[in-house]
């Protein structure tokens, strides 16, 4: 035996004398310590320092279980081995042989010549260490970790010094628990004060990507964790869309961004959540079927809650972790009281910008009318709706035709910013406009490409389609298209049909302002006419007067006068103003009438004949 190692029996000999009442002294003082250190690590420290007034020791360790190994939480005397920092990151696994015998017992465990046992870490080789005490911390029905003691001498350690280590150990559990449900108090106090700050937060901030960053910062901050991602829900397809995120590097947003979440199909930890409306906890994503893995592989632990209001999904909110087991079931309660809070932030919002929305409309409407009041021009107010349709929905382009005679006719179409006056294409007789010009009713097509309308003519928009009446009649169709498929809001739709009524009204309004002029200026006609027939002193003045009222009045380029020969069934030529002068006739030229059956016709119906020039005679 060496001569420290004789040493080493020597001293213990001595203190076997003493060792009761220091022991008793040491655990009363490491009693008290419980009482006046908050800090765990600084009582580890201590209770080693008192175990060794008891239980001498070399070296000396505290490990605690962390998932699947025992790390280094507070060491002593490794200094003079020259182990100083390699002790503060030594781990052992969790199956080590003398963690297994302490789980298995939940008894000290001595060995009293470490060279002679299997489960010898390789570390001691490297030291003259001989003898080894371990005592299990215990946590409930756990085992928490061990506090364990090395000596230079075989043998060196008896049965007990087992049981005051033990005793030392139970102070070590007491203080971890006591560390731990201080912890959990400070955390506790700190998620509180920050769901606080997460209230204040929705009194004071109106815009929506603005409220959400911060209140997913915060519960960052409040759940420890390493990424926030906000799913929101669409009700129209039934499927998660990634809308924001807090510690997502950028290729990660950019594979969110292309990935669909179907709740049908209940695809993904998000679309389980979202379809049975249930938060989900997951310590280890990869051994669970539900998680689908971005391009990473960083994230090892995952919560999700269902963000919800008033019964209605709004999407899904989800705490993700580079660490296994790094949630518990109070994080899920916090997530779930800030998901309530993201709720409130975003219900808030939407009805702020529903309303702004609502003014802005209001005063689009405003405009309108009183542009409208202010046109009786049918082409410029054609074009004052298209400009205002266009205002209200940020469509691809609006058509308006005008709807007369059972025939649609093109009026006008704004394209984007630019106005167009000619034609695009004739209206299909089965299409949609002639649809909504026949039934009177407003059409909505969110996607083209899969309506009964549009089976030969798939072209991936959306379009609606409103009827413009006055009274029971269709005057107009204004047709709004998209060039995406487009969900058309009920306040979208709302809007556009009070822009429809008011522009009715106005098409009405310019086509009876229209009426009435043309019967003023044909009032005015009549008695300029009536005026210069009376001052006239001949047959031929008076027929270039007739001329002169018949070309105004029906704005031609020629006129030609011609008496009827009953007589002789003749119609003989009075006056011809022919602009063609090789088509002229001279005054008393005489035509038989039954060379020409338009005016059999004209004579038998004495109805007004409408004749293209050049038109065939017979």
């Amino acid at each position: 035996m060496t001569q420290p190692a004789l040493a080493a029996l020597d001293v213990r000999a001595q203190l076997d004398a003493q060792t009761q009442e220091i022991f008793a002294h040491a655990l009363r003082d490491a009693a008290a310590l419980l009482n006046r250190v908050m800090d765990y690590d600084q009582a580890l420290d201590e209770i080693l320092e008192m175990v060794a007034r008891s239980v001498p020791y070399e070296t000396a360790c505290v490990y605690l279980r962390q998932g699947a190994r025992l790390q280094v939480v507070c060491a002593r005397g490794f200094e003079k081995y020259g182990l100083g920092e390699w002790i503060q990151d030594f781990v052992l696994p969790a199956d080590a042989l003398n963690f297994l015998r302490l789980a298995e017992t939940t008894k000290p465990l001595l060995i009293s010549d470490g060279e002679l046992w299997e489960g010898w870490a390789t570390a001691h080789a490297t030291t003259p260490l001989r003898s080894h005490l371990v005592a299990p911390i215990r946590s409930g029905n756990q085992i928490a970790g061990m506090i364990a003691l090395d000596s230079q001498a075989a043998n060196y350690y008896h049965e007990e010094d087992g049981v005051r280590l033990a005793a030392f150990a139970d102070l070590a559990a007491a203080a971890l628990n006591n560390a731990e449900l201080l912890r959990q108090a400070e955390r506790r106090a700190q998620q509180l004060s920050l769901l606080y700050d997460a209230g204040l937060t929705l009194n004071r901030v109106l815009n929506s990507r603005t409220q959400l960053e911060f209140l997913f910062q915060i519960a960052r901050r409040m759940l420890r964790t390493d990424r926030i991602v906000f799913m929101r829900y669409a009700p129209q397809e039934n499927n998660l869309y990634f809308e924001m995120g807090v510690g997502l590097p950028a290729d990660t947003q950019t594979s969110l961004r292309a990935r669909v979440f179907s709740v049908t199909r209940s695809e993904g930890l998000e679309g389980w959540v979202a379809q049975r409306r249930l938060p989900a906890l997951v310590q280890d994503v990869t051994a669970d079927a539900r998680w689908l893995a971005l391009d990473d592989t960083v994230v090892k632990a995952a919560l999700a809650v269902p963000i919800e209001h008033e019964n209605e999904l709004r999407g899904v909110l989800v705490a993700l972790s580079y660490q296994a087991d790094a949630f518990n079931a109070q994080d899920e309660r916090m997530l779930i009281l800030l998901g309530n809070q993201v709720t409130a932030a975003m219900e808030l919002t939407r009805l702020f910008e529903a309303q702004t929305h609502r003014q802005h409309e209001l005063e689009i409407l405003r405009e309108a009318s009183l542009a409208f009041a202010a046109t009786f021009d049918r082409a410029t107010l054609i074009s004052q709706i298209l400009d205002y349709a266009l205002r209200l929905a940020p469509a691809m382009n609006a058509h308006l035709f005008l709807y007369d005679d059972n025939r649609l006719l093109f009026g006008g179409a704004k394209w984007l910013d630019k106005a167009l006056d000619k034609k695009l294409f004739e209206p299909r007789e089965d299409g949609l406009s002639y649809a909504v010009a026949r039934g009177g009713a407003m059409i909505v097509v969110d996607r083209v490409d899969t309506h009964p309308l549009f089976v030969e003519r798939r072209w991936g928009g959306a379009l609606v389609g409103l009827p413009l009446r006055s009274g029971d009649h269709v005057r107009a169709v204004l047709n709004v298209a998209y060039r995406q498929p487009h969900h058309f809001e009920p306040a979208e739709l709302r809007a556009l049909q009070l822009l429809s009524d008011q522009a009715a009204i106005a098409l009405e309004n310019a086509r009876n302002y229209a009426e009435t002029q043309r019967q003023l200026h044909d009032a005015q006609l009549l008695h300029r006419t009536g005026q210069a027939l009376t001052r006239a002193m001949s047959l031929q003045e008076m027929l270039e007067r007739l001329a002169d009222f018949f070309m105004e009045a029906v704005s031609v380029q020629a006129c030609c006068i011609s008496m009827l020969d009953v007589t002789h069934n003749h119609l003989v030529v009075m006056l011809d103003r022919d602009p063609i002068l090789a088509s002229r006739e001279a005054p008393g030229v005489r035509y038989q009438i039954s060379d020409f059956a338009y005016l059999q016709e004209f004579l038998q119906k004495q109805q007004t004949l409408i004749l293209q020039r050049d038109a065939p005679a017979g």
